[in-house]
Protein backbone atom coordinates (compact mmCIF):
# COMPACT_ATOMS: atom_id res chain seq x y z
CA UNK A 1 0.00 0.00 0.00
CA UNK A 2 2.76 2.41 0.96
CA UNK A 3 4.70 1.52 -2.18
CA UNK A 4 1.64 2.22 -4.37
CA UNK A 5 1.13 5.61 -2.75
CA UNK A 6 4.81 6.40 -3.25
CA UNK A 7 4.67 5.50 -6.96
CA UNK A 8 1.66 7.75 -7.42
CA UNK A 9 3.47 10.53 -5.56
CA UNK A 10 6.56 10.16 -7.74
CA UNK A 11 4.38 10.18 -10.89
CA UNK A 12 2.81 13.45 -9.74
CA UNK A 13 6.21 14.96 -9.00
CA UNK A 14 7.49 13.89 -12.43
CA UNK A 15 4.66 15.74 -14.13
CA UNK A 16 5.36 18.85 -12.07
CA UNK A 17 9.17 18.85 -12.16
CA UNK A 18 11.19 16.09 -13.91
CA UNK A 19 14.40 17.53 -12.42
CA UNK A 20 13.27 16.40 -8.97
CA UNK A 21 12.60 12.77 -9.93
CA UNK A 22 16.11 11.52 -9.17
CA UNK A 23 16.07 13.41 -5.88
CA UNK A 24 12.74 11.94 -4.81
CA UNK A 25 13.91 8.45 -5.75
CA UNK A 26 17.03 8.89 -3.66
CA UNK A 27 15.20 10.26 -0.62
CA UNK A 28 12.63 7.47 -0.32
CA UNK A 29 12.65 3.73 -0.81
CA UNK A 30 9.66 1.47 -1.35
CA UNK A 31 8.87 1.42 2.37
CA UNK A 32 8.74 5.20 2.54
CA UNK A 33 11.83 5.52 4.73
CA UNK A 34 14.26 8.38 4.03
CA UNK A 35 17.54 7.39 2.44
CA UNK A 36 20.96 9.04 2.35
CA UNK A 37 21.22 12.29 0.36
CA UNK A 38 24.94 11.81 -0.24
CA UNK A 39 26.10 11.58 -3.85
CA UNK A 40 29.59 10.79 -5.08
CA UNK A 41 30.79 14.11 -6.48
CA UNK A 42 29.90 17.66 -7.46
CA UNK A 43 29.63 16.54 -11.09
CA UNK A 44 27.13 13.86 -10.15
CA UNK A 45 25.17 16.31 -8.00
CA UNK A 46 24.82 18.76 -10.91
CA UNK A 47 24.07 16.05 -13.45
CA UNK A 48 20.52 16.35 -14.81
CA UNK A 49 19.93 19.75 -13.19
CA UNK A 50 18.70 22.45 -15.56
CA UNK A 51 21.37 25.17 -15.65
CA UNK A 52 20.19 27.19 -18.64
CA UNK A 53 18.66 30.59 -17.85
CA UNK A 54 17.88 29.73 -14.24
CA UNK A 55 18.44 31.53 -10.94
CA UNK A 56 21.29 30.20 -8.81
CA UNK A 57 21.70 31.35 -5.20
CA UNK A 58 25.16 30.90 -3.71
CA UNK A 59 26.13 30.97 -0.04
CA UNK A 60 29.13 32.91 1.22
CA UNK A 61 30.26 36.35 2.31
CA UNK A 62 33.39 37.61 0.60
CA UNK A 63 35.45 34.43 0.41
CA UNK A 64 34.06 33.04 3.66
CA UNK A 65 31.70 30.07 3.53
CA UNK A 66 31.83 29.63 -0.24
CA UNK A 67 30.84 26.25 -1.72
CA UNK A 68 34.19 25.98 -3.50
CA UNK A 69 33.79 22.40 -4.74
CA UNK A 70 30.42 23.08 -6.34
CA UNK A 71 31.48 26.44 -7.79
CA UNK A 72 34.58 24.91 -9.35
CA UNK A 73 32.50 22.19 -10.98
CA UNK A 74 29.72 24.54 -12.09
CA UNK A 75 32.22 26.90 -13.72
CA UNK A 76 33.26 24.04 -16.05
CA UNK A 77 29.72 22.95 -16.92
CA UNK A 78 28.96 23.63 -20.62
CA UNK A 79 25.22 23.60 -19.96
CA UNK A 80 25.34 26.56 -17.58
CA UNK A 81 24.27 29.65 -19.53
CA UNK A 82 22.52 32.99 -18.95
CA UNK A 83 22.41 32.49 -15.20
CA UNK A 84 20.99 34.93 -12.69
CA UNK A 85 23.28 34.54 -9.70
CA UNK A 86 22.35 35.87 -6.26
CA UNK A 87 24.99 36.19 -3.54
CA UNK A 88 25.70 38.64 -0.72
CA UNK A 89 28.94 39.78 -2.37
CA UNK A 90 30.53 39.46 -5.79
CA UNK A 91 33.57 37.43 -4.77
CA UNK A 92 36.97 38.34 -6.16
CA UNK A 93 38.77 37.69 -9.43
CA UNK A 94 38.61 33.94 -10.02
CA UNK A 95 37.19 33.16 -6.59
CA UNK A 96 33.70 32.74 -5.20
CA UNK A 97 30.96 33.72 -7.65
CA UNK A 98 33.68 35.61 -9.53
CA UNK A 99 34.64 32.21 -10.97
CA UNK A 100 31.20 31.93 -12.62
CA UNK A 101 31.35 35.49 -13.94
CA UNK A 102 34.75 34.94 -15.56
CA UNK A 103 33.41 31.74 -17.15
CA UNK A 104 30.91 33.95 -19.02
CA UNK A 105 27.86 32.09 -17.76
CA UNK A 106 26.29 34.88 -15.67
CA UNK A 107 23.77 37.22 -17.26
CA UNK A 108 22.76 39.06 -14.08
CA UNK A 109 24.31 39.28 -10.61
CA UNK A 110 22.13 40.19 -7.64
CA UNK A 111 24.46 41.34 -4.88
CA UNK A 112 25.08 44.04 -2.31
CA UNK A 113 28.78 44.70 -2.83
CA UNK A 114 31.07 44.06 -5.81
CA UNK A 115 34.04 46.29 -4.99
CA UNK A 116 36.81 43.66 -4.82
CA UNK A 117 36.18 42.07 -8.21
CA UNK A 118 38.03 43.88 -11.01
CA UNK A 119 36.84 41.50 -13.73
CA UNK A 120 33.25 42.05 -12.61
CA UNK A 121 33.79 45.80 -12.70
CA UNK A 122 35.08 45.63 -16.27
CA UNK A 123 32.24 43.36 -17.43
CA UNK A 124 29.66 45.66 -15.85
CA UNK A 125 30.95 48.84 -17.46
CA UNK A 126 31.41 47.29 -20.90
CA UNK A 127 27.79 46.15 -20.84
CA UNK A 128 28.30 42.38 -20.84
CA UNK A 129 27.06 41.86 -17.28
CA UNK A 130 23.93 43.08 -15.50
CA UNK A 131 24.35 43.98 -11.83
CA UNK A 132 21.31 44.41 -9.61
CA UNK A 133 22.48 46.06 -6.39
CA UNK A 134 20.36 45.18 -3.37
CA UNK A 135 20.87 45.84 0.36
CA UNK A 136 22.64 42.92 1.96
CA UNK A 137 20.05 42.26 4.64
CA UNK A 138 17.31 42.49 2.03
CA UNK A 139 18.94 39.79 -0.13
CA UNK A 140 19.16 37.42 2.84
CA UNK A 141 15.59 38.13 3.90
CA UNK A 142 14.28 37.68 0.34
CA UNK A 143 15.87 34.24 0.24
CA UNK A 144 14.49 33.35 3.65
CA UNK A 145 11.04 34.55 2.60
CA UNK A 146 11.15 32.33 -0.49
CA UNK A 147 11.87 29.30 1.67
CA UNK A 148 9.15 30.30 4.14
CA UNK A 149 6.35 30.61 1.59
CA UNK A 150 6.16 34.39 1.98
CA UNK A 151 5.81 36.02 -1.47
CA UNK A 152 6.71 39.56 -0.35
CA UNK A 153 7.41 41.68 2.72
CA UNK A 154 7.98 45.29 3.75
CA UNK A 155 11.31 46.60 5.07
CA UNK A 156 12.57 50.07 6.03
CA UNK A 157 15.86 49.40 4.23
CA UNK A 158 16.34 51.87 1.37
CA UNK A 159 13.11 53.80 1.91
CA UNK A 160 13.25 57.38 0.64
CA UNK A 161 16.44 56.79 -1.35
CA UNK A 162 17.41 56.16 -4.97
CA UNK A 163 17.12 52.46 -4.19
CA UNK A 164 13.38 52.78 -3.59
CA UNK A 165 12.80 55.55 -6.14
CA UNK A 166 14.60 53.78 -8.99
CA UNK A 167 17.29 54.87 -11.40
CA UNK A 168 20.29 52.75 -10.34
CA UNK A 169 22.18 51.46 -13.41
CA UNK A 170 21.75 47.71 -13.95
CA UNK A 171 23.19 47.42 -17.46
CA UNK A 172 25.23 49.72 -19.70
CA UNK A 173 25.23 49.66 -23.49
CA UNK A 174 28.00 47.65 -25.13
CA UNK A 175 29.09 50.48 -27.47
CA UNK A 176 31.42 52.06 -24.91
CA UNK A 177 29.22 55.14 -24.48
CA UNK A 178 28.58 54.41 -20.79
CA UNK A 179 24.92 55.05 -21.54
CA UNK A 180 22.56 53.16 -19.26
CA UNK A 181 20.46 50.54 -21.06
CA UNK A 182 18.62 49.08 -18.05
CA UNK A 183 18.01 50.86 -14.75
CA UNK A 184 16.20 49.87 -11.58
CA UNK A 185 12.51 50.64 -11.39
CA UNK A 186 10.67 52.31 -8.49
CA UNK A 187 9.64 49.89 -5.77
CA UNK A 188 6.21 49.83 -4.11
CA UNK A 189 6.18 51.56 -0.74
CA UNK A 190 3.72 51.86 2.10
CA UNK A 191 3.56 53.81 5.34
CA UNK A 192 3.22 51.97 8.65
CA UNK A 193 3.06 53.86 11.96
CA UNK A 194 4.28 57.00 10.23
CA UNK A 195 7.33 55.39 8.63
CA UNK A 196 7.84 54.49 4.97
CA UNK A 197 8.65 50.89 4.05
CA UNK A 198 9.75 49.29 0.79
CA UNK A 199 8.05 46.16 -0.54
CA UNK A 200 10.42 43.38 -1.56
CA UNK A 201 9.60 40.17 -3.40
CA UNK A 202 10.85 36.77 -2.30
CA UNK A 203 13.99 35.62 -4.11
CA UNK A 204 13.28 32.11 -5.35
CA UNK A 205 16.18 29.96 -6.41
CA UNK A 206 16.04 27.22 -9.03
CA UNK A 207 19.35 25.86 -7.72
CA UNK A 208 21.02 26.71 -4.40
CA UNK A 209 24.65 25.95 -3.58
CA UNK A 210 25.72 26.00 0.07
CA UNK A 211 28.75 25.15 2.20
CA UNK A 212 28.60 23.51 5.63
CA UNK A 213 31.27 22.54 8.11
CA UNK A 214 29.64 19.25 9.06
CA UNK A 215 26.63 17.26 7.84
CA UNK A 216 25.01 13.90 8.35
CA UNK A 217 23.73 11.61 5.64
CA UNK A 218 20.18 12.95 6.10
CA UNK A 219 21.35 16.38 4.99
CA UNK A 220 21.27 18.05 8.41
CA UNK A 221 23.87 20.83 8.34
CA UNK A 222 26.14 22.43 10.92
CA UNK A 223 28.03 25.65 10.14
CA UNK A 224 31.12 27.11 11.77
CA UNK A 225 31.71 30.72 12.77
CA UNK A 226 30.90 33.46 10.28
CA UNK A 227 31.09 30.88 7.46
CA UNK A 228 27.40 30.42 8.24
CA UNK A 229 26.50 33.87 6.80
CA UNK A 230 23.82 33.46 4.09
CA UNK A 231 24.14 29.68 3.69
CA UNK A 232 20.97 28.79 5.67
CA UNK A 233 18.95 31.43 3.78
CA UNK A 234 20.30 30.24 0.42
CA UNK A 235 19.44 26.64 1.27
CA UNK A 236 15.88 27.53 2.21
CA UNK A 237 15.30 29.39 -1.07
CA UNK A 238 16.23 26.52 -3.37
CA UNK A 239 13.87 24.34 -5.36
CA UNK A 240 16.93 22.10 -5.58
CA UNK A 241 19.53 22.67 -2.86
CA UNK A 242 22.94 21.05 -3.17
CA UNK A 243 25.17 21.22 -0.11
CA UNK A 244 28.83 20.42 0.35
CA UNK A 245 30.31 19.68 3.75
CA UNK A 246 33.86 19.36 5.01
CA UNK A 247 32.82 16.33 7.05
CA UNK A 248 29.89 13.95 6.59
CA UNK A 249 28.85 11.63 9.42
CA UNK A 250 26.21 8.93 9.70
CA UNK A 251 22.68 9.84 10.68
CA UNK A 252 22.46 9.91 14.46
CA UNK A 253 26.05 11.05 14.97
CA UNK A 254 24.95 14.68 15.33
CA UNK A 255 23.16 15.87 18.44
CA UNK A 256 19.81 17.17 17.14
CA UNK A 257 20.26 20.35 19.17
CA UNK A 258 23.47 21.25 17.32
CA UNK A 259 21.89 21.14 13.84
CA UNK A 260 21.67 24.63 12.32
CA UNK A 261 19.72 23.67 9.20
CA UNK A 262 17.38 20.64 9.06
CA UNK A 263 17.88 18.24 6.17
CA UNK A 264 14.39 18.95 4.83
CA UNK A 265 15.93 21.88 2.94
CA UNK A 266 18.73 19.82 1.36
CA UNK A 267 18.23 17.60 -1.70
CA UNK A 268 21.78 16.49 -2.47
CA UNK A 269 24.93 16.38 -0.36
CA UNK A 270 28.58 15.92 -1.33
CA UNK A 271 31.88 15.76 0.51
CA UNK A 272 33.75 19.04 -0.06
CA UNK A 273 37.00 18.20 -1.81
CA UNK A 274 38.10 21.81 -2.49
CA UNK A 275 38.69 23.50 0.84
CA UNK A 276 41.24 26.17 0.05
CA UNK A 277 39.28 28.63 2.23
CA UNK A 278 41.42 31.64 1.29
CA UNK A 279 41.63 34.60 3.65
CA UNK A 280 40.70 37.76 1.80
CA UNK A 281 42.17 40.22 4.31
CA UNK A 282 44.62 38.86 6.86
CA UNK A 283 44.61 41.28 9.78
CA UNK A 284 46.77 40.74 12.86
CA UNK A 285 47.19 42.63 16.10
CA UNK A 286 49.98 45.19 15.90
CA UNK A 287 52.70 44.31 18.35
CA UNK A 288 53.32 47.26 20.60
CA UNK A 289 50.86 49.36 18.58
CA UNK A 290 48.15 51.47 20.15
CA UNK A 291 45.61 50.97 17.40
CA UNK A 292 44.72 54.66 17.46
CA UNK A 293 44.51 56.94 14.45
CA UNK A 294 45.98 60.38 14.01
CA UNK A 295 44.54 63.39 12.23
CA UNK A 296 40.93 64.03 11.29
CA UNK A 297 39.85 60.40 11.19
CA UNK A 298 41.17 59.79 14.69
CA UNK A 299 39.32 62.87 15.91
CA UNK A 300 36.07 61.62 14.38
CA UNK A 301 36.44 58.21 15.98
CA UNK A 302 37.30 59.64 19.37
CA UNK A 303 34.10 61.66 19.22
CA UNK A 304 32.06 58.71 17.98
CA UNK A 305 33.34 56.53 20.83
CA UNK A 306 31.79 58.94 23.32
CA UNK A 307 28.42 57.54 22.22
CA UNK A 308 29.26 54.17 23.76
CA UNK A 309 27.28 53.36 26.90
CA UNK A 310 28.05 50.50 29.22
CA UNK A 311 26.32 47.29 28.09
CA UNK A 312 25.54 48.52 24.57
CA UNK A 313 25.35 46.17 21.61
CA UNK A 314 27.20 48.02 18.85
CA UNK A 315 27.68 47.50 15.14
CA UNK A 316 30.69 49.17 13.55
CA UNK A 317 30.73 49.62 9.78
CA UNK A 318 33.71 48.58 7.70
CA UNK A 319 36.77 50.81 7.34
CA UNK A 320 37.35 53.68 9.73
CA UNK A 321 34.39 52.92 12.06
CA UNK A 322 35.98 49.61 13.09
CA UNK A 323 38.72 51.66 14.75
CA UNK A 324 36.23 53.24 17.16
CA UNK A 325 36.70 50.20 19.37
CA UNK A 326 40.20 51.50 20.19
CA UNK A 327 38.69 54.59 21.84
CA UNK A 328 36.23 52.94 24.20
CA UNK A 329 36.15 55.08 27.38
CA UNK A 330 37.59 53.52 30.52
CA UNK A 331 35.04 51.50 32.47
CA UNK A 332 32.74 51.03 29.47
CA UNK A 333 32.03 47.52 28.22
CA UNK A 334 30.29 46.99 24.88
CA UNK A 335 29.59 44.00 22.67
CA UNK A 336 30.38 44.32 18.97
CA UNK A 337 28.29 42.79 16.20
CA UNK A 338 29.44 41.82 12.69
CA UNK A 339 26.63 41.94 10.15
CA UNK A 340 27.88 38.72 8.54
CA UNK A 341 26.90 36.78 11.63
CA UNK A 342 28.87 37.26 14.86
CA UNK A 343 27.99 38.92 18.15
CA UNK A 344 30.98 39.27 20.49
CA UNK A 345 33.83 40.27 18.19
CA UNK A 346 37.23 39.95 19.77
CA UNK A 347 40.58 41.44 18.74
CA UNK A 348 42.46 40.58 15.58
CA UNK A 349 44.40 37.29 15.87
CA UNK A 350 47.93 37.65 17.22
CA UNK A 351 49.64 35.38 14.67
CA UNK A 352 49.05 34.07 11.15
CA UNK A 353 48.70 30.56 12.59
CA UNK A 354 45.81 31.72 14.76
CA UNK A 355 44.00 33.42 11.88
CA UNK A 356 40.86 31.49 10.95
CA UNK A 357 39.12 31.79 7.57
CA UNK A 358 35.82 30.91 9.27
CA UNK A 359 35.99 33.99 11.49
CA UNK A 360 35.94 37.31 9.63
CA UNK A 361 34.25 40.66 10.20
CA UNK A 362 32.13 42.71 7.80
CA UNK A 363 35.32 44.06 6.20
CA UNK A 364 36.43 40.44 5.48
CA UNK A 365 39.25 40.87 8.02
CA UNK A 366 40.34 38.02 10.28
CA UNK A 367 39.01 38.35 13.82
CA UNK A 368 38.54 36.34 16.99
CA UNK A 369 35.47 35.69 19.12
CA UNK A 370 35.24 36.62 22.79
CA UNK A 371 33.94 34.24 25.47
CA UNK A 372 30.15 34.32 25.30
CA UNK A 373 30.05 35.16 21.59
CA UNK A 374 27.38 33.77 19.28
CA UNK A 375 27.10 33.08 15.55
CA UNK A 376 24.01 33.25 13.37
CA UNK A 377 22.75 33.66 9.82
CA UNK A 378 22.80 36.85 7.75
CA UNK A 379 19.02 37.16 7.91
CA UNK A 380 19.10 36.88 11.72
CA UNK A 381 21.88 39.48 11.83
CA UNK A 382 19.90 42.11 9.97
CA UNK A 383 16.75 41.21 11.89
CA UNK A 384 18.60 42.27 15.03
CA UNK A 385 19.38 45.58 13.40
CA UNK A 386 16.02 46.31 11.77
CA UNK A 387 14.22 45.15 14.90
CA UNK A 388 16.00 47.75 17.03
CA UNK A 389 17.92 45.24 19.16
CA UNK A 390 21.30 46.78 18.32
CA UNK A 391 21.74 49.91 20.43
CA UNK A 392 24.18 51.80 18.24
CA UNK A 393 25.59 51.70 14.73
CA UNK A 394 28.53 53.73 13.45
CA UNK A 395 28.91 53.86 9.67
CA UNK A 396 31.36 55.47 7.32
CA UNK A 397 30.12 57.81 4.61
CA UNK A 398 31.27 60.07 1.80
CA UNK A 399 29.34 63.05 3.09
CA UNK A 400 26.88 63.78 5.86
CA UNK A 401 24.57 66.76 6.23
CA UNK A 402 23.68 68.57 9.43
CA UNK A 403 20.32 66.80 9.25
CA UNK A 404 22.00 63.41 9.20
CA UNK A 405 21.42 62.73 5.50
CA UNK A 406 24.13 60.28 4.46
CA UNK A 407 25.82 60.04 1.06
CA UNK A 408 27.43 56.68 1.41
CA UNK A 409 27.84 54.63 -1.74
CA UNK A 410 26.90 56.14 -5.09
CA UNK A 411 28.56 58.93 -7.04
CA UNK A 412 27.09 59.75 -10.48
CA UNK A 413 29.40 58.61 -13.28
CA UNK A 414 31.73 56.75 -10.93
CA UNK A 415 32.25 53.07 -10.14
CA UNK A 416 29.39 51.51 -8.19
CA UNK A 417 31.13 49.57 -5.45
CA UNK A 418 27.79 48.57 -3.97
CA UNK A 419 25.64 49.52 -1.01
CA UNK A 420 26.79 46.61 1.15
CA UNK A 421 25.00 46.33 4.46
CA UNK A 422 24.43 50.03 4.97
CA UNK A 423 20.83 49.91 3.82
CA UNK A 424 20.07 47.36 6.50
CA UNK A 425 20.35 50.14 9.06
CA UNK A 426 17.74 52.76 9.72
CA UNK A 427 19.48 54.97 12.29
CA UNK A 428 23.20 55.54 11.61
CA UNK A 429 24.68 57.17 14.68
CA UNK A 430 27.77 58.89 13.35
CA UNK A 431 29.55 59.63 10.08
Amino acid sequence: MHAMILRRFQYTIERISPALVSTVGRRWNSTGRPLSKVVGSAKEALNGVNLNGVTVCVGGFGLGGNPETLLNELSKNPNAKDLTVASLTGGTDGMGVGKLIEAGMVKRLISSYVGENKYLEKAFFNGTLEVELTPQGTIAQRMRAAGSGIPAFFTPAGAGTVYANGGIPIKFKTDGSMEVEIESQPRPTQVFDGHEYVMEYALKSDVSLVKAWKADTRGNLVFRGTAQNSNPDVAMAGKITIAEAEEIVEAGALDPSEVHLPGVYVHKLIKATDNEKPIERLRLMEKGGTGVMKGGRGRIMRRAAKEFINGYYVNLGIGVPTMASNYIPEGIKIELQAENGLLGIGPYPDTTENADADYINAGKETITALPGASCFSASDSFSMIRGGHIDLTILGGLQCSANGDLASWIVPGKLLKGMGGKYGYTRPASC
